[in-house]
């Protein structure tokens, strides 16, 4: 079966959205085991399949991020692309999945490494259980044929926590709203100037004076918030046209509302530095969620850079500006940063791709890729990642080029064959 058939039958078939192992787990164990392979899992249900002696890891994780309809997911092609009706696909990873299983049935020397929980923190990567045999791991999550990214961004969460005195203030009550702003990811679009609805937020609610009675905004932990919202006792509601604002009931505010509202506007946030040689950023941290009720605030910010040194530094400096304010810091979900090393494997990988496409060129991500956190566990192992053209992932846009898809496993076929 070719990588786009054994695709279809995966996308129709087989349940796998991110914490919905089993079904995937014991198709691939099926597959591998059908076509000769000694199979071991971990505790994380990664999977790792071996023949003979291994002369390179092949690697993709195996579940998806779920939109939409996907029970089941129904593939469409049209003008030489596969999309899906009313849900996302499920190309990211699946697609390198669907390679790896096609791969099984050509070579006897190549391990293929599974791993679960992608989509929701790098769970089955960071929590590696198993070793591999060879010293070379080709990554197949990548969406862009041609590029071969040889480095990432490593991240930690920052939460924080503090408990305002609230009291009872005579005056105007609004719920003010700030809605549906671009958003967009808090590694690969942080330096595209995409306002945080947070941030503005709170500048505009500085500049009245505002006292808080409740505050919350943003979607996700690791995306620029699109969404903003708060409850607050204003004299007037001059120049605030671009919120929605509603008069509401009286509520007690918190004790602190002028330094909370500075808190958010000074907070460090955006790009800190740039990686001219890689043009991507090299520093950057992300106001991702907050949630202040009944005195009671939480947020949580996305810390991320390409150098390990400069990522423990930023988060030393913004644990302190927390601090600062009274509140309590905790650190979350860090893994490390994958950085840059044009060594013989990743020089073979773009000579042989250099066969297939003209503009092949090493490339960086500042976000995570999981050859961050595997890493870690293969310290001797030298990595390069790839894909074919996958567009609006985790959307109901979700798309990839079916001839992108053909050309990227002749290359990869390749590099197998010459390893």
């Amino acid at each position: 079966m070719t990588p786009l058939e054994i695709f279809e039958k995966i996308a129709k078939d087989i349940p796998r959205c991110s914490k919905n192992k089993e079904p995937m787990r014991d198709f691939i164990v099926s597959w591998a085991k059908n076509a000769g392979y000694t199979v071991q899992t971990d505790d994380m249900d990664n999977i790792l399949c071996q023949k003979n002696k291994p002369r390179i890891c092949l690697q993709s994780h195996y579940d998806m991020v779920c939109v939409g309809d996907v029970n089941p997911i129904k593939p469409i092609i049209k003008d030489g692309w596969m999309s899906a009706e009313n849900s996302s696909l499920g190309a990211d990873n699946g697609i390198g999945v669907a390679m790896m299983l096609a791969f099984m049935e050509h070579f006897v020397d190549v391990e293929f490494l599974f791993t679960s929980d992608e989509e929701i923190g790098l769970i089955g990567a960071k929590n590696m259980g198993l070793r591999i045999s060879s010293n070379k791991v080709l990554n197949l999550d990548s969406e862009e044929e041609g590029a071969i990214y040889v480095a990432c961004a490593g991240g930690i969460d920052i939460s924080a926590t503090r408990e305002y005195e609230t009291a009872s203030v005579d005056g105007d009550f609004y719920e003010i709203s700030l809605k549906n702003l671009p958003g967009g990811h808090s590694g690969v679009d942080i330096d595209k100037k995409i306002p945080n609805a947070v941030i503005e937020l709170a500048k505009a609610l500085k500049s009245k004076k505002a006292l808080i009675a409740s505050f919350c905004g943003g979607e996700k932990r690791n995306s620029i918030p699109a969404n903003a919202s708060a409850i607050a006792c204003l004299r007037d509601i001059d120049g605030l046209d671009e919120f929605e604002i509603k008069p509401c009931d009286k509520k007690n505010i918190i004790d602190k509302s002028a330094e909370f509202l500075e808190m958010i506007s000074a907070a460090p946030n955006g790009v800190f530095e740039m990686d001219f040689e890689l043009g991507i950023p090299e520093s950057s941290a992300n106001l991702g969620l907050i949630s202040l009720g009944n005195g009671k605030c939480a947020l949580t910010y996305s810390l991320r850079s390409m150098k390990l040194r400069e990522m423990n530094n930023y988060e030393e400096e913004l644990g302190s500006y927390l601090s600062e304010f009274g509140y309590t810091v905790s650190k979350n979900d860090f893994y490390e940063p994958w950085e840059w090393s044009a060594d013989e494997f990743c020089i073979f990988v773009k000579s042989i791709y250099k066969k297939y496409f003209l503009n092949a060129n090493f490339k960086a991500i500042h976000a995570g890729l999981e050859c961050a956190a595997l890493k870690k566990h293969f310290r001797d192992a030298s990595f390069a990642s790839v894909g074919p053209n996958i567009e609006y992932p985790h959307s109901l846009k979700e798309r990839v080029e079916i001839e992108s898809v053909n050309k990227t496993y002749e290359a990869i076929f390749e590099i197998l064959r010459q390893a």
